[in-house]
């Protein structure tokens, strides 16, 4: 099954539906899940990280 881009979904949330969309994602994407794929919640992870940051990413 083909999921939209998590980290292109994220780019455009704020607040309480940037946690919202990270934790379905997360759920799908956790590598102790079913269909897990650590490398991709690596990348999930990070977008979200500088989606809560405002888009600024880390030196």
């Amino acid at each position: 099954m083909l999921y939209p881009d998590p980290e292109e979904t994220l780019r455009d949330l704020r607040g309480a539906a940037l946690e919202s969309a990270y934790r379905a994602w997360a759920k799908r994407l956790h590598p102790d899940g079913p269909d897990g794929n650590h490398e991709a919640f690596l990348r999930l992870r990070k977008a979200y990280e500088e989606a809560k940051a405002g888009g600024r990413s880390a030196p």
